[in-house]
């Protein structure tokens, strides 16, 4: 019989930027760790799954999808963008092999080597809030327009909204308001 030896590796492995190896099997099935006991010479081979990072990101009114993570070199890995409240997906900017670039939603990326994506968003129209209750008790009311999709004071303003507009009714039921 031949002498008791472990062999071993580890896993992840580093690549290059954006890429590592993934410890898939070994050429006689054992595990990552195991102890083989050759009676003649022998070869042992250890196999990895070559991985890519997917870097997603999105710009101001949405969400990319899936998150920034690893996924397997070739796989066709799909992408999607979710715009918040007032905002429409205005496109997809893409780096790296496989990348995506155009206006597709959803769409998808193939991992030729690692990839950023970002999503793109763009004010889709002003969304108003009007006191109807207090304009039929014969108040002047006060029309808020908010661009991001929030009635003003809700939370913090980004910078793309009004705060407010002051309107005064000139005419009620066609009829001059004193």
């Amino acid at each position: 019989p031949g002498a008791s030896h472990t062999i071993a590796t580890t896993s992840p492995q580093a690549g290059a930027a954006g890429t590592r190896y993934l410890f898939s099997s070994w050429s006689d099935g054992g595990a990552m760790s195991h102890v083989v006991a050759p009676t003649a010479g022998a070869t042992y081979t250890a196999s990895f799954i070559t991985q890519h990072q997917l870097t997603m990101s999105a710009g101001t009114g949405g969400s990319a999808s899936p998150a920034t993570g690893w996924q397997n070199a070739g796989a066709s890995v799909p992408i999607s963008a979710t715009p918040d409240a007032g905002y429409a997906f205005s496109g997809w900017t893409g780096t790296g092999p496989g990348s995506y670039t155009a206006a597709n939603n959803p769409a998808a990326v193939t991992m030729g080597g690692p990839i950023t994506q970002q999503a793109a968003f763009a004010v889709s129209a002003a969304t108003e809030f009007f006191d109807r209750a207090a304009f039929q008790a014969g108040s002047p009311p006060l029309v808020t327009v908010g661009f991001d999709g929030r009635a003003p004071g809700d939370g913090a303003l980004t910078g793309n909204e009004f705060a407010a507009w002051g309107l005064t009714i000139l005419q009620r039921d066609g009829h001059p308001i004193n």
